[in-house]
């Protein structure tokens, strides 16, 4: 279903190619461009590591305690990005899947717990056992239902981040709320 490729590391330089890692990956899936390092990558690791829209970045080593290793973010491809160690790009290979659709499924099988039983953890670090990842069992309905389903997940997602906005704002306003009153309260006009 996938092609895959490791990512690439190098010296950091201010004017390098922008590298993504695991530290990058927001908890929805997506990725934090702006903060991603610069490093002096060579024409292959260039070659070997230059993001395409639709890759899909998946975290193999890393993690911790209380954070398994499995994560995953979708590239859509937002100008020139690289990957670096510790992350594999898959890409599918295959005319009958839609990137989206195994994105979010990844997604869901990461975030249910099921990566959990896929690791290895030496001092600190957790890495996943990534031949067995690999060999994990996708439903695959056809290609229209997922496009369907991928259309669904993205409205739902859109209604999560409005509200999530929404609730930010409004704690924003309870807190200059209370520090009216606070004020109020201490200057005897309450």
């Amino acid at each position: 279903m996938c092609d895959y490729k490791s990512g690439v590391w190098a010296q950091a330089d201010p004017e390098g190619i922008p590298v993504l890692r695991s530290t990058d990956f927001l908890p929805d899936g997506s990725l934090s461009y702006g903060t991603a390092i610069r490093l002096a990558l060579n024409e292959k690791q260039l070659r070997k590591s230059i993001l395409q829209p639709g890759g899909i970045l998946l975290e193999r080593s890393g993690g911790g305690p209380n954070k398994p290793v499995g994560r995953v973010a979708y590239f859509q491809g937002q100008g020139t990005y690289c990957f670096g160690n510790f992350i594999t790009c898959l890409r599918v290979s295959r005319a009958d899947v839609e990137p989206k659709f195994l994105f979010y499924y990844l997604f869901h099988f990461h975030i249910s717990g099921r990566t959990e039983p896929l690791q290895t953890q030496t001092t600190n670090i957790r890495n996943l056992r990534f031949n067995e990842y690999l060999a994990i069992t996708i439903p695959l309905p056809p290609l229209e239902e997922q496009k369907r389903i991928v259309a669904h997940l993205q409205e739902v997602q859109e209604k999560i981040k409005a509200l999530k906005e929404a609730q930010d704002q409004t704690e924003e306003k309870l807190k200059r709320l209370e520090q009216a009153i606070l004020n109020k309260a201490f200057r005897g006009e309450l």
